[in-house]
């Protein structure tokens, strides 16, 4: 006769069984739970689905909300925690994107994102000194979330529903209903996406996140496809497959009684589709530590395009510079004469194979008078009607010595685009300074100006003798280039990054004579509903 032994595990006492299964993942503890009746119900405590709903949350919840059990929670919303676990996802639209914020709503248990907006006061335009004088507009943005319209809701009633008529949920599409009737016709749809293998990409391939921006786990996905994202490859076949890092919207008019149905669409019944690609960051390239305090996300003032969000990461092992910002540095001046003529001139000798480069036909080293002129014009667009007065150019920069090298005060500081503008659009590199340390320091902003700690550059300009709320330090400067681009040109100039606190960075475009500000966003404000 067979004896029955009792597993090992099973014979141990209730207690240390889920100490056991508390360092499963949860596909684990699912499969465990099929195993027999004594594991399923060890399984099935809600104290380990509580902690695996906590993991993906930045704010801590207490009850399932409209759910059962946080077992039931997690289960609806199984393929989509990672919305909430990264919490910002950059869109592809050409050129300007969208910044979102995704969070949980603990009220309605669905997970939804919103985009992220800034807008500025009326800017102010005075005159600081730099060894020179520089103009500068004031800017102090105020960012929020557009709660008007979510750009994406998932409902836990909604998902069960398609798990139950579809099957395998992470190749449906699921429909949101985000205007709530506000805009009939109009229809949206969530779907995951599947990661494109290392080895299918080079420079020209069209995918997100850009080879510019860091990819979580180097999880990019196509964004062009000639069958707009239908075909079975495009759509993970498991939750294996399904990338953690990006997804897709699709949206497109639907065409009801209240619309009349052209006759190129008839049999359609749906037009002007639209598929937006969004992926997120991971949260090493943006999260501050000691060593690398400015790292995060940032709003920048570009002047007559407005507010615009960039990542600002400083890698430990950075990729090669783009061709035109390394000759850029190498011919970074030494003082400001003739810096108009050195913003356009390129090595006469040299090809610049970049895949940004410009195709409007430029010559290297054309320097015309209309590039200056728009330099200007750019600087007068401030909104307000105020003209700025050109600076005058020629005075000597002074690099002082440095004696105040930290360890946060080494290699490099990019900044790139996460929203941007039709002439640098998102995923383009904004400015980069290649060494924060001795090498690229060339001096401090002694203008009280970019002294200032409790104090913005409005209240500075509203109150210039308010020194007793200045700070004694001079904030360090370092080379750096930026990046412009226009119909006729695609290039970088000289510029100078004054390192005002690891909250407030100011660009100083040395061809322009011109400084605008930047200012660190706190994305964690944004996450409760």
């Amino acid at each position: 006769m067979t004896q029955i032994v009792t597993p090992n595990l099973l014979g141990l006492p209730a207690e240390l069984v889920d100490q056991v299964l508390a360092y499963l993942t949860p596909y684990q503890l699912a499969r465990v739970s099929r195993t027999c009746k004594l594991l399923n119900n060890h399984s099935s405590r809600d104290s380990f689905w509580q902690t695996f709903v906590q993991d993906s949350l930045p704010v801590p919840i207490k009850d399932p909300g409209p759910c059962e059990s946080f077992r039931k929670l997690y289960a609806a919303h199984n393929s989509h925690w990672f919305l909430t676990r990264y919490k910002i996802f950059f869109a592809d639209a050409w050129p300007h994107g969208k910044l979102l914020v995704a969070r949980y709503d603990p009220h309605r248990g669905c997970i939804e994102a919103y985009t992220l907006g800034a807008e500025r006061d009326t800017p102010h335009t005075g005159i600081a000194n730099l060894g020179e004088d520089v103009v500068y507009h004031t800017f102090h943005p105020k960012v929020k979330l557009d709660l008007n319209q979510p750009v994406l809701t998932l409902y836990p009633n909604d998902l069960e529903e398609i798990s139950k008529n579809h099957g395998n949920r992470t190749q449906q599409e699921i429909p949101m209903n985000i205007y709530n009737g506000t805009s009939e016709g109009i229809s949206t749809s969530f779907c995951l996406t599947t990661c494109l293998p290392p080895n299918l990409i080079d420079s020209q391939t069209s995918l997100w996140p850009p080879l510019t921006l860091p990819a979580l786990e180097e999880q990019r996905t196509r964004n062009q496809s000639s069958s707009a994202f239908n075909a079975n490859s495009h759509r993970p076949s498991n939750i294996k497959d399904a990338s953690g890092a990006t997804f897709r919207i699709r949206q497109w008019i639907k065409y009801t009684h209240l619309w009349p149905m052209p006759f190129s669409t008839m049999g359609m019944g749906r037009a002007a589709e639209r598929v937006t690609t969004y992926a997120t960051l991971p949260p090493e390239c943006y999260t501050p530590t000691k060593e690398k305090p400015w790292q995060g996300i940032w709003c920048g003032d570009y002047s007559p395009h407005g507010c615009e969000f960039l990542l600002v990461t400083q890698p430990d092992e950075p990729k090669p510079l783009p061709d035109r910002a390394r000759r850029a540095f190498a011919r970074w001046p030494k003082s400001n004469v003739n810096i108009v003529g050195e913003m356009l001139h390129a090595d006469d000798d040299s090809t610049d194979d970049d895949s940004s480069g410009s195709s409007s036909g430029v010559e290297d080293g054309d320097v015309r008078p209309t590039n200056l002129t728009r330099a200007l014009s750019f600087l007068n667009n401030t909104g307000n009607g105020q003209q700025c007065r050109a600076p005058q150019h020629g005075r000597k920069i002074e690099a002082q010595p440095d004696n105040r090298d930290q360890a946060s005060y080494r290699g490099r500081l990019e900044a790139i685009k996460l929203t941007g503008d039709s002439n640098v659009p998102r995923g383009e590199i904004s400015f980069v300074a290649e060494d924060l340390g001795h090498k690229g320091h060339t001096g401090y902003a002694t203008d009280s100006l970019f002294r200032s700690t409790s104090v913005d550059a409005l209240d500075h300009f509203r109150d210039p003798s308010s020194i007793h709320r200045v700070s004694s330090e001079a904030p360090r400067m370092v080379k750096s280039v930026g990046h412009i681009m226009d119909t006729r040109m695609d290039t970088f100039i000289p510029s100078q990054l004054i390192m005002i606190s690891e909250n407030r960075l100011a660009q100083y475009w040395m061809p322009w004579g011109h400084v605008c500000f930047y200012e660190r966003v706190d994305i964690d404000r944004f996450l409760t509903p």
